[in-house]
């Protein structure tokens, strides 16, 4: 990844610079290698610096170099904050090193470091305390990991599995929220036994709602409970969430949400079990993991979305043929029980013709809004212009009532209508021969629809 790569993550004003060490062990010229958008607009400037002197954009300032020192070649991770009377505002400063080094004649060492800032009107006395060594040195890490190559799950495993060492959790996790789809999504999950790892199986069990009400109680930058009248009072406002850490086991719980200043709360990270007298210093570095780790997930929720375009219908929201493809690759349980409908949308020739292609596609919608009503937690797919295919994971019986249910629904309708086909997998059957004899029965009825209505194709 390249500094610019890196650099267009951040949501705030950030840039890259390289910091001299003279041969004598002193600062030497402190240069802005290049930056963000956000940094040139905030700086005034007309295009991106290009390893420039810091000094030619603002006032040459020594404690402002020795901390550029103490970031690029100690180390260090500063973060502090700055008031500037003149505005009578606030800078928020964050410092990063970062890896790699250069040499120059003379014994002039060169090495790197970030930059961000932003700007507030206040500041509490929280936010101006020192951050601890440990837990700037487990930031250090953790942008390390955020730079490094894989894919964004494998670099936040990194990070919640260092962070819960460092802090002596049971376990440590990321969620981001989709609350356009209302799903919770598990990024990344690391406990110090195999057995613990639950709040996977909470998540397929637990409704969205449980854990987009975290913000209920997740008032400010963190919540952190740490004995029972802590839990107590977690229950009156979110009992189903009280209840699921409780069976857990949870006796401890630290919770920083990733928070965007557009989008509202992206998701959570959390720590569970971990020793009462650090609580502090745990929820420290926790709201600061959040702050780096929201902009990870704001890269992260636009490839989700590149991948729901290329996964779902537009139009109706159902999964595209594409989809259906990707299904049928899976590696499939032998011992999984797997039933098929072929659906096809009678009668949308005629509505085109008739009334013209907005009323086809308010009827198309319509049938994925039926079949979803029907099939609920199934996947409804589109597999072409009136054809829908849904598959059903449950036992024979319950796939039986629903398709019970679903052609008395279209007896009682006269305003939509399916010619069905419907199949069961075999044991040791392929996914896709279950849809093609589903297809098969699909068009013998179709062929006796048209029979009956005397039409060729509607």
């Amino acid at each position: 990844m390249s500094f610019d790569e890196m650099l267009s993550m951040f949501d705030s004003a950030c840039c890259v610079m390289s910091i001299e060490k003279k041969a004598d062990g002193q600062v030497g010229e402190c240069r802005i290698i290049t930056s963000n958008d956000k940094y040139v607009i905030s700086m005034g400037l007309d295009k991106k610096p290009d390893n420039i002197l810091y000094h030619t954009i603002v006032p040459k300032d020594d404690v402002f170099e020795a901390h550029c020192f103490d970031c690029a070649h100690k180390g260090l991770r500063l973060h502090y904050y700055q008031q500037i009377k003149t505005m009578n505002m606030w800078i928020e400063v964050v410092m990063l090193p970062l890896q790699g080094q250069s040499r120059k004649s003379g014994g002039i060492v060169v090495k790197y470091m970030m930059f961000d800032y932003r700007f507030t009107e206040t500041v509490s006395a929280e936010m101006l305390a020192d951050v601890s060594r440990e837990n700037g040195a487990a930031i250090v890490r953790s942008c390390v990991y955020l730079q490094e190559k894989g894919s964004f799950e494998e670099q936040t495993q990194k990070v919640v599995e260092d962070i819960r060492q460092t802090i002596g959790a049971a376990s440590v996790g990321l969620i981001q929220l989709d609350h356009e789809h209302k799903q919770a999504l598990l990024l990344a999950e690391a406990s110090e036994e195999e057995g613990q790892k639950k709040l996977s199986h909470r998540i397929r069990v637990l409704p969205y709602k449980v854990f987009a009400d975290w913000s209920i109680s997740v008032v400010n930058d963190s919540i952190v409970l740490t004995s029972e009248s802590d839990f107590h009072k977690l229950s009156l406002n979110n009992p189903a969430w009280t209840h699921a850490m409780m069976e857990d086991g949870v006796k401890t719980l630290c919770v920083a949400p990733l928070y965007d200043d557009e989008k509202g709360i992206l998701g959570y990270l959390y720590a569970v079990n971990f020793p009462v007298e650090n609580a502090d210093s745990i929820r420290e570095l926790m709201v600061l993991e959040s702050y780096f780790l929201r902009m990870g997930v704001l890269k992260n929720d636009l490839i989700i979305r590149l991948q729901r375009l290329s996964n779902y219908d537009v139009l109706t929201g159902a999964y595209n043929r594409n989809a259906l493809k990707q299904r049928l690759k899976e590696t499939e349980d032998q011992e999984q029980e797997i039933s098929v409908v072929y659906a096809d949308l009678n009668g949308l020739k005629i509505a085109n013709d008739t009334y013209g292609h907005e009323a086809g596609d308010r009827l198309i919608v319509e049938a994925v809004r039926l079949l979803k009503d029907i099939f609920g937690e199934y996947e409804v797919y589109r597999a072409g212009g009136d054809e829908f295919v849904v598959i059903v994971t449950a036992p024979k019986k319950e796939f039986d009532d629903l398709l019970s249910a679903l052609e008395r629904l279209l007896t009682e309708r006269d305003d939509i209508s399916f010619s069905i086909g419907y199949s069961t997998k075999d044991a040791d059957e392929k996914l896709e021969r279950v849809i093609e004899r589903a297809d098969a029965m699909m068009y013998e009825r179709k062929r006796q629809y048209h029979s009956e209505h005397h039409t060729m194709r509607a």
